[in-house]
């Protein structure tokens, strides 16, 4: 059983006979996260004048030793960290990032609206220098019916909890059910491609 946390939270499948207390206690004790991303690509040399940045917004324009910052308005601080991809795969990509309520609430608007909010800052920022990228998309892991969200995490003072919520969760039923997926790693790579493969590689063992 390799589907997200989220989806088992939502009880969308049925185990016949149903799962033991102790597995049915860890999935609805885990949380589970939304961290979404709109990838925005351009086909000419628009990436060179991107670095990778986090943007800092601020009431008041006296932050001198800031060189990124931009005036604060009611949506500056929703996409906050900008990846440029291309050093590492080649392909001119920027990637927005937004996470917690705020994307949650950014999953009912459009791809337009969300460019909409984006473009601005990243002009205001880059001094009105920014064209119009070629295409661009957004996901919305938390409307996902097969996701339901994107990562799990430990709420407030439950690190040692969630490991052991995760190994609960991760552990076989009578060796003929296998669970495995981010929310079974409990390690430093839960939430992670990597505990997913680690978790999968364990349970096929």
């Amino acid at each position: 059983v390799t589907v997200p946390l989220g989806v088992l939270k939502a009880g969308t499948i049925k185990f016949i006979p149903d799962l033991p207390q102790y597995k049915k206690n860890a999935i609805s004790s885990m949380k589970v996260g939304t961290l979404d991303k709109v990838i925005m690509y351009w086909d000419d040399e628009t990436m060179d004048m991107f670095p990778s940045f986090s943007a800092a917004w601020g009431d008041y324009m006296d932050y001198d030793d800031l060189a990124l910052i931009t005036p604060k308005t009611k949506t500056s601080g929703i996409f906050t960290y900008f990846f440029n991809s291309r050093r590492y795969n080649g392909l001119n990509t920027l990637t927005a990032w937004i996470g917690g309520s705020d994307a949650k609430n950014a999953e009912q608007s459009s791809d337009e609206d969300l460019m909409a909010i984006i473009m601005p800052h990243l002009n205001a920022i880059f001094n009105d220098d920014v064209p119009e990228p070629t295409k661009y998309i957004a996901t919305r892991w938390a409307s996902d019916e097969y996701s339901k969200g994107s990562y799990s995490f430990p709420s407030v003072g439950q690190p040692d909890t969630f490991n052991n919520l995760a190994s609960d969760l991760g552990k076989s039923i009578d060796d003929k059910i296998f669970f495995a997926g981010e929310h079974t790693s409990n390690s430093e790579w839960a939430a992670t491609t990597v505990g997913a493969h680690q978790s999968g590689k364990a349970a096929a063992r």
